[in-house]
């Protein structure tokens, strides 16, 4: 028997409590509170909670309800020191680990975790301020900032705040829909020199660029021309500048957004975006940094598509300015991606269990980059883009999962990892940061299509996915094919939508099971386990999903199916033959109540001459095929033939006025061939049991579904 913690108590009231004439507010209260009691006579039957919740109620409220409840609200809601304490603890976790820090123990792994950190800050947040459209100086600031604060305010030891691939690719279409209106439109000549400088590149290759095309000529004379235009309706008249304070901006409001978030407690509303929904949106998305990369890796410079089907255009617009590209630009991106794919694949993969500190070979990229081009003049001598000149400003930033990875990988123990990235990117920005200037945008350009390889590799898991789940794979396309063919908002609405229905089809397409016995005495599924065996004369259903309006039908379908016993067809069925019998007893009836006419009827036809033996027994028959009986009679005894030779005589006729003629009782022949029936489509099982242990709820149709 499972105990039951709530313990009946017997409580006898006196007659002096029930005689009293004027009841007091106490008296009321626990009158009231008791209302739903057990009473049999002067005995009121209380349990333990009841009886507990009376006394709080007589100590807190006693006769004055307003005293009692300040009294109440002092005691239970007065703020004391340990509540602000543990709140204090909650909002700033910094005061409590700080305080617990081993430093012996955890400094070494601490330190080598945030020097490695630091430096995989630096080259993904100059890339991946280049991908959301801005200067790359703003990555720089996005990954101090942020991460330092969180190290104080944060929660976690392994989180890594600050750049992230997807973000800057969201961050870009936001700046790209408000070109025009908010931010004034780029120079939209295509041209091989893509750096910050807004003259046109002079020299040999410039003069190529103006022989071979017409357009280009006119976009230049047009140049000049376009600082006199009213630009009074942007944030800025330097497209750099607008588009980072469309960036603040919008960091502003997220933080705003999130922060509301927070306090409504929505966190749980992520655990509806299933992980194909993700890997197919952060597939679809390194599809679109990849193909952003492509012009800084070639040289080239496009104008900025928007909109629905951007990839398309992009690539349309890459092949068709691919003859002006620049051949310097073109092996220093080429050299990069080799560089850094083959460290990170060969040396820092391979050798990582005996390596202490991964090869930052992103930093080494970085630095190799800029020395060269400031020492060769890259973008003097072969018009190579650079980063040029440092910014302020800034964007919207989360967490990162490669530099997660690196943080876990590395052995950081504490939020001190974030303190001294961040130590490293704040002496990058005040020291080091004027040297990126001569950094070349392929360099970075290369770093980012090359991290984008494990997002693509997800698209190894589309042919298991595909054997295991096939609802989960065309979720997984449905999202991938709305990021890439659409737009990256597009296709995020479009994944969150899919992962809306796929709930609401998993509800509607449930998994039920029949159970069987093992011989250890344990329920299993049938299906899943051949060696499961029925109980006689029972059946035993389990629907693995709450019953609601939605999926009723669900339900009763797998009901009929897994009791193997097809209800509807066995009842029309049984109907039909059970209709048969009805329409036969019918007609007996009518043919049974003139016995008599048929009498007569073979009476004649015996008078007749040439009447033979065979049409006499057909007369016969039709008199005893169980229509007609006789008193004291058999039915073989109505007449009987002898045939000698060619003479037929006919013995023992009873004539109509001799003998007295009743139907048949055809209600007891009636009622056995429905008892048959019956019999014969009854189940073979009497009981069946609904396993309800998986169900959480069921709501009222799923009730009148079960009474049903």
């Amino acid at each position: 028997m499972r105990y039951c913690p709530n313990i009946l108590l017997l409580r006898f009231r006196t007659m002096a409590s029930l005689g009293r004439g004027n009841t007091t507010n106490n008296e009321a209260a626990r009158n009231d509170n008791n209302s739903n009691n057990l009473v049999h006579g002067n005995t009121e039957i209380s349990t333990v909670d009841q009886l507990n919740e009376q006394y709080q109620l007589n100590q807190n409220f006693g006769e004055n309800p307003l005293y009692g409840s300040l009294r109440y609200i002092k005691k239970y809601y007065k703020p004391s020191p340990t509540c602000f304490k543990r709140q204090l603890y909650h909002r700033i976790p910094f005061i409590e680990w700080i305080q617990n820090y081993n430093l012996k123990q955890w400094i070494l792994s601490d330190i080598i975790s945030g020097l490695t950190i630091g430096i995989v800050h630096i080259p993904q947040g100059l890339g991946y301020a280049i991908l959301a459209g801005l200067p790359p100086v703003t990555g720089l600031y996005v990954s101090f900032f942020p991460v330092l604060l969180y190290a104080f305010l944060g929660s976690s030891r392994h989180l890594s705040i600050g750049t992230f691939a997807v973000t800057s690719l969201m961050i870009l279409a936001a700046i790209n829909s408000r070109i025009g209106t908010l931010i004034p439109p780029d120079d939209t000549t295509i041209s091989s020199a893509s750096s910050i400088n807004t003259t046109f590149p002079s020299g040999t290759y410039a003069n190529q660029l103006y022989e071979t095309s017409e357009q280009l000529v006119t976009t230049t004379m047009t140049r000049s021309s376009t600082s006199a235009l009213d630009t009074h309706h942007y944030l800025s008249d330097k497209p750099d500048e607008a588009k980072i304070m469309i960036a603040t901006a919008l960091a502003f409001v997220a933080g705003i957004i999130h922060i509301g978030m927070a306090i409504l407690h929505f966190g749980y509303v992520t655990v509806y975006l299933s992980d194909s929904i993700v890997q197919g949106f952060t597939t679809g998305c390194a599809i679109h940094i990849i193909t952003s990369q492509i012009p800084p890796l070639l040289g080239i410079k496009i104008k900025t598509i928007g909109g629905q089907s951007k990839i398309i255009k992009n690539w349309i617009e890459i092949f068709k300015n691919i003859k002006y590209s620049n051949g310097a630009t073109v092996i220093i991106g080429s050299i990069s991606i080799a560089l850094f794919a083959g460290v990170r694949d060969q040396i820092n993969e391979r050798f990582k269990s005996r390596m202490p500190l991964p090869v930052p070979i992103e930093l080494i990229i970085v630095i190799l980059g800029t020395g060269l081009s400031a020492a060769f003049n890259f973008d003097r001598r072969w018009k190579v883009a650079v980063v040029g000149t440092l910014r302020l400003g800034g964007f919207p930033i989360c967490v990162a999962l490669s530099r997660c990875a690196v943080v876990e990988g590395t052995g950081g123990k504490t939020q001190i990892v974030g303190i001294l990235a961040s130590i490293i990117v704040l002496i990058v920005i005040l020291a080091v940061g004027p040297v990126f200037r001569t950094l070349p945008n392929a360099c970075l350009a290369a770093i980012i299509v090359t991290a984008m390889k494990n997002m693509l590799l997800q698209t190894k898991q589309l042919p298991a996915l595909w054997r295991t789940n096939k609802l989960e794979f065309l979720a997984w396309m449905i999202t991938f094919s709305g990021v890439v063919l659409l737009d990256v908002d597009y296709g995020l609405y479009i994944g969150v939508v899919a992962t809306i229905l796929l709930l609401i089809i998993r509800t509607q397409r449930p998994h039920a099971t029949s159970l069987g016995c093992l011989k250890s005495g344990i329920y299993e599924d049938k299906g899943a386990y051949p060696g499961a065996a029925d109980i006689p004369n029972v059946k035993i259903f389990r629907f693995e999903e709450n019953i609601y309006y939605a999926n009723i039908d669900a339900f009763k379908k797998l009901f009929i199916k897994k009791i193997d016993f097809q209800v509807e067809d066995q009842l029309n069925l049984m109907n039909e033959e059970l209709l048969c019998v009805e329409r036969e007893f019918k007609a007996s009836t009518r043919q049974a109540s003139r016995p008599n006419k048929q009498l007569q009827y073979i009476k004649q036809r015996l008078q007749r001459q040439g009447s033979s033996a065979n049409s006499l027994n057909n007369d016969r028959n039709m008199l005893m095929n169980g229509r007609v009986a006789m008193d004291d009679v058999n039915s073989e005894q109505v007449f009987t033939i002898n045939e000698v030779g060619n003479n037929v005589q006919v013995d023992e006729i009873q004539l109509v006025n001799q003998i007295e003629l009743k139907p048949i009782d055809r209600e007891k022949d009636k009622e056995q061939k429905i008892a048959e029936i019956k019999k014969k489509y009854r189940p073979k099982f009497e009981f069946v049991i609904i396993d309800c242990s998986p169900l959480n709820y069921i709501d009222i149709m799923g009730i009148k579904t079960l009474i049903q």
